[in-house]
């Protein structure tokens, strides 16, 4: 694709063939090959820096100072600061074959897998009761989940559950009357934040009840300190956590439960405070009406990933259409700098577009991008690579008329996609966020090439993928639908219709969770977000490019997820 910078004045300069050659130069000294006289360089090191680093710090960070009464403009950062966000390639990347992990649902079970991409062969990791959500994996011998969930999908505990031992090794209550709704955990696994919620007893939704915050390190979990204690109201937001750091430093989002004003409850204005309480403060660059999406963090805690909006359509916090205006038409990619708190836009990326999904891909440190446009060719699923600052369009191939949608990459070159059942009754919850069944699971190589993966499942939920052998030492032999106990989820079963002894099936809280979450937590306008985003670009419904923009937004649907 043919991308083009900005015009002048909707985006702050680009830096001068002179920085980069700066930042080049600063590179090649640090790069191993030119190392070899060490004498030489530890004489001259002193001088190097002077000559070389003042200089470019002079020419980075001088000048370009913001109106504060503007919509934030954000600066287009010097390519050495957008390529930090660039992870080294993962080891995933050089295994052969990659481990995918889903879980399934049988008649009183969730069934947790682990799929070989290549070989398809297949392992059974748990089976866990019903009753869990979000789960994660802490080891290769440890998955931590919500535990005991209720018909409102808000758990009584979090549990960690030891894969060896088939037993929950340690376990987190709820406090009385409140029910755990989400969690975020930090890279390196130490730190857990969890949200806790009590429904109003009047409406039955988080509208008029309570929210709380929580931090544990997890190597003293009987230790719990509280971040936040809101009452839910229809004009203050609450907050929500989206990511913690390796240090403990907890990002939230802000939140109005079931908003009517603004279409979605997100994207409110982001805080930070430290896991011990303390240190509570807004980030003044991340203010309401300046973003559309939920920021996620990359794979080393150093950047949170946005759709920014950048004040081209009018101010970001008026109502468009039933959306605030940086809801509905997010037209910048952006990073946060999660220690200096400065925000960068990625470049190369038009802000004519909508970008209605951005993501990490944790595999290989780029970005993922769902890209909305006018023009229909330009429409699609995009990867960035934040080392090279430039995207590439990904052909996803249709089966019997279906778009398959994005999953995940698995190396530079092959990326795992798949068909999902849309029916609000398969919506599910046993991944990162709630999202739809997959019925079908195939691998995408750069030839546009497909293999299938063979799962023994008729649905599948999407939880992560892992290197080859990340469960080699903990897994038993492979495992079939024949070797397995309870008998596997149908079709007939996922939608409570079963003609044999369906009330034996207690699988009935999957059906209406789509339902039940959208009634305690959102407005309705939520799920209507992608057709709003299509209008927005003067997409007539019915017409064939509006068709196009729908199949998009489904192909990459965390946005449309988050309202549950």
């Amino acid at each position: 694709m043919d991308t083009t910078t900005p015009e002048a004045g909707q985006q702050p300069e680009q830096p001068t063939e002179q920085q980069k050659d700066i930042v080049q130069t600063i590179r090649s000294l640090a790069d191993p090959k030119h190392l070899g006289n060490k004498k030489l360089l530890a004489a001259g090191g002193i001088i190097i820096f002077l000559l070389i680093f003042i200089p470019l710090f002079v020419l980075l960070f001088s000048g370009g100072k913001t109106n504060k009464n503007e919509i934030k403009p954000t600066p287009t950062p010097a390519s050495d600061i957008v390529k930090k966000a660039a992870q080294p390639k993962s080891a995933a990347s050089k295994q052969p074959s990659q481990t995918l992990v889903y879980g399934t649902w049988t008649s009183q079970t969730s069934v947790i897998r682990a799929v070989d991409t290549t070989t398809s062969q297949s392992k059974t990791l748990a089976t866990l009761p019903l009753s869990i959500k979000k789960i994660s994996i802490l080891s290769n011998n440890t998955l931590l989940y919500i535990d005991q969930t209720d018909t409102n999908d808000h758990g009584q505990r979090m549990s960690i559950y030891n894969v060896n031992e088939k037993q929950i090794v340690t376990n987190i209550p709820a406090d009385d009357g409140f029910g755990i709704d989400d969690y975020v955990l930090s890279p390196n696994k130490k730190y857990l934040v969890i949200w806790e919620v009590q429904f109003s007893t009047d409406t039955n939704t988080l509208q008029g009840g309570e929210s709380r915050i929580y931090a544990v390190n997890l190597d003293s979990p009987t230790v719990v300190n509280p971040l936040y204690d809101e009452s839910v109201t229809t004009t203050i937001p609450i907050h929500y956590p989206v990511a913690v750091l390796n240090d403990g430093t907890v990002f939230t989002d802000q939140f109005i439960p079931n908003d009517t004003n603004g279409g979605t409850g997100w994207a409110y204005g982001m805080s930070l405070v430290d896991a011990d309480g303390t240190n509570k403060q807004d980030i003044a660059s991340m203010t309401n009406g300046t973003y559309g999406s939920q920021p996620t963090l990359s794979p080393d805690g150093k950047f949170l990933l946005f759709a920014g909006y950048d004040g081209v359509n009018g101010d970001g916090t008026k109502i468009k259409n039933g959306y605030r205006q940086a809801i509905l038409t997010p037209n910048t990619v952006e990073l946060l700098d999660t220690k200096s708190l400065k925000r960068y836009k990625l470049p190369n990326l038009p802000d004519t577009n909508t970008y209605s999904d951005v993501q990490w891909d944790k595999q290989t440190g780029n970005i993922i991008l769902s890209m909305l446009s006018s023009d229909a060719k330009q429409m699609g699923i995009y990867i960035y690579d934040p080392s090279k600052l430039q995207d590439k369009q990904l052909s996803l191939p249709l089966a019997n008329g279906t778009s398959y949608g994005y999953v995940s990459q698995l190396t530079e070159n092959k990326t795992l996609i798949g068909i999902q059942s849309t029916a609000a009754a398969n919506l599910g919850n046993l991944g990162n966020t709630y999202a739809y069944a997959y019925t079908q699971m195939a691998v995408l190589d750069a030839h546009n090439n497909l293999s299938y993966v063979s799962v023994e499942d008729p649905f599948m939920q999407y939880i992560t993928i892992l290197p080859g052998n990340y469960f080699k030492n903990v897994l038993g032999a492979q495992t079939s639908a024949s070797e397995s106990s309870q008998p596997a989820v149908t079709y007939a079963i996922l939608q409570g219709t079963g003609s044999s002894n369906p009330q034996k099936y207690t699988f009935f809280l999957k059906t209406t969770l789509a339902s039940l979450r959208l009634q305690g937590k959102s407005s309705t306008a939520c799920t209507k977000l992608g057709d709003a985003r299509c209008s927005a670009l003067g997409m007539k419904p019915d017409t064939k490019t509006f068709a196009v923009c729908q199949t998009i937004e489904k192909a990459v649907a965390a946005t449309a997820n988050a309202c549950y």
